[in-house]
């Protein structure tokens, strides 16, 4: 009954002070690792001039500039893609990041029959921007078109070529806050939005620490 009992401590111990760890470490490593893959994949693809003069559907003037501090996410879309799926799955994109206000929103028109007004759950406010195809030409001006499904080159860039059609553009970009855009996304394919939204979560500037103070507590 000693042996057995001596036994089963080693055992307990072995798994105590090599398996757990083991196991705790190759989990960590596997989430740096992948976060790793994950930051590598945000590269330089040029940059949107910040001094872009842009209009909204709601008569709103702005230039990226300012919005200097926050993440641009641009997205486009056409008449006959504009459905309730679509809306609701930008409504979600943006809801996960709304509360912290360090990124900002374009949805914009690919043609003049686009009318964002017929859906009421678009998110609305200052940091979700809709835009007519116009406004929305101005931007696509300096985007490209990434051959997502062709071989990264380049230190793990997409290739990329000059769009044809810009009423077609079906791709959202990221936009950091030195206005460098740092990837494309299909906007048609779940994975490819899933990586947006774990790109967005490392992008997203994160406010500065507030210093701490000292409240001390009044004499009686």
């Amino acid at each position: 009954m000693s042996k057995r009992k001596n036994f089963i401590q080693l055992i307990a111990l072995f798994l105590m002070l090599i398996v757990l760890p083991a196991g705790s470490w190759y989990y960590l490593q596997s989430g740096f690792d992948y976060q790793k893959q994950a930051r590598a994949e945000l590269l330089d693809y040029g940059k949107i001039p910040a001094n872009t003069k842009l209009l909204s559907t709601e008569g709103q003037e702005l230039t990226l500039s300012d919005s200097k501090h926050q993440l641009s996410i641009f997205s486009f879309v056409s008449k006959d893609k504009l459905n309730n799926e679509r809306v609701e799955n930008w409504k979600k994109l943006y809801e996960q990041f709304e509360e912290t206000g360090r990124a900002k929103f374009f949805l914009g028109a690919l043609d003049t029959l686009v009318d964002f007004s017929t859906f009421e759950q678009l998110p609305r406010n200052e940091n979700c921007v809709y835009l007519n195809a116009e406004n929305s030409k101005k931007i696509i001006a300096h985007l490209e078109e990434p051959q997502l499904k062709t071989e990264r080159i380049n230190g793990g860039k997409y290739q990329t070529q000059k769009i044809n059609d810009w009423t077609n553009y079906n791709y959202t970009a990221i936009v950091d806050t030195t206005f460098t855009i740092r990837n494309y996304y299909q906007i048609d394919e779940m994975e490819s939005l899933k990586r947006m939204v774990e790109h967005l979560a490392i992008l997203v500037p994160r406010e500065k620490p507030k210093k701490p103070v000292l409240i001390r507590e009044k004499e009686k």
